[in-house]
């Protein structure tokens, strides 16, 4: 995936996938080509990502961080195994 790629996918709505602007051509139609978009499905809607296109997105944007409540319940659930 190529540097532009990767920011466009990074301007997608965290819970729509819904994608800003649209890049010049090439980045569209490789994104296009690789199965990572489609096109939206409502007005002013542009391009959406598609599931491939939002594992890439997570794989990008890395782990998501702990909640408070999760963070409690992995700590002491690493003390119970200790």
């Amino acid at each position: 995936m190529t540097n532009d790629q990767r920011l466009w996918l990074a301007t997608a709505h965290p819970d729509r996938w819904d994608l800003k602007t649209s890049p010049d051509g090439e980045v569209v139609e490789l994104c296009l080509r690789h199965g990572l978009i489609r096109p939206g499905d409502r007005p002013g809607e542009l391009w959406k990502l598609t599931a491939a296109g939002g594992e890439a997105l997570r794989e990008l944007r890395g782990p998501a961080p702990l909640r408070p409540r999760a963070l409690r319940y992995a700590r002491v659930r690493e003390r119970h195994d200790s």
